[in-house]
């Protein structure tokens, strides 16, 4: 796990209790994947509540990178099942490393491991029916976020808890799934679901683009939420900050 670099600055968690009132409810947006605690720097505030995007508040909402074009997928049949193309690192508990592990057991030949983002990761993406998009070192990924941007279906494998946007809406376009589920994933993708069930996917997705995965669609439906409407939802608080069991982090 990559090593624990953030820090508020000094003065900053002093100077922001002194102005919060405990009477007054408050909603914020945060990116790190330990939420507003960060390094347990900052006590959690019953009266805050947290749209994050890293994985540890009360709302999950779109983690972003950089915008990625909707892609034209390759025709049917295409070349691969499920592919994966990032790191088997950060995640906790060597949750990426146990899904590569499943990869090579199974000796599936409608799978694909590319072990770099680079170069060809998204033609490849193109020619897969589904992409995996593990967690990392927070909840969620860049890569759910890539993946739905560019009209594809993402899987998302968690640890402990989940951590998707508009929760609803993404079962409908995606799949969630465990390391342990992934055998059963795989199977009814291949016997039950493609290509037509996996193109109604692609389709929804792509119409969802605009208005739920960029950065001006979040926005509005900040703001809808705001109102008691859009398709964001709350979730329960996490117990532990990342999920890592193993640490108690």
């Amino acid at each position: 796990n990559r090593p624990q670099k953030f820090k508020y600055p000094k003065g900053f968690i002093e100077a922001l209790m002194k102005v919060l009132r405990p009477d007054v409810p408050y909603i914020t947006v945060s990116q790190n994947d330990q939420g507003l605690p960060a390094n347990n720097e900052m006590p959690v505030m019953k009266n805050v509540l947290v749209l994050s995007a890293g994985g540890y508040g009360h709302v999950p909402i779109p983690l972003f990178k950089q915008d990625e074009s909707v892609v034209q997928p390759k025709p049917h049949p295409r070349q691969w099942l499920v592919s994966y193309v990032g790191s088997l690192e950060h995640a906790p508990s060597e949750m990426r490393q146990r899904m590569h592990d499943y990869f090579i057991q199974s000796n599936a030949s409608y799978t694909h491991y590319y072990n770099s983002k680079t170069g060809s990761w998204r033609s490849i993406m193109a020619n897969s029916y589904a992409s995996l998009a593990p967690r990392g070192f927070g909840r969620t990924s860049y890569h759910i976020m890539e993946t739905l941007q560019m009209g594809l279906i993402p899987i998302h494998v968690y640890l402990d808890v989940p951590w998707v946007p508009y929760l609803k809406i993404f079962r409908t376009l995606g799949f969630i799934t465990t390391v342990e589920e992934l055998p059963e994933l795989f199977h009814n993708l291949n016997q039950t679901m493609k290509p037509n069930g996996l193109r109604e996917r692609e389709e929804r997705i792509v119409a969802y683009r605009n208005s739920h995965f960029s950065v001006p669609g979040l926005l509005d439906q900040i703001k809808l939420f705001l109102k008691g409407l859009g398709d964001l939802e709350c979730a329960p608080l996490p117990k532990l900050a990342r999920g890592d069991t193993l640490t108690g982090q």
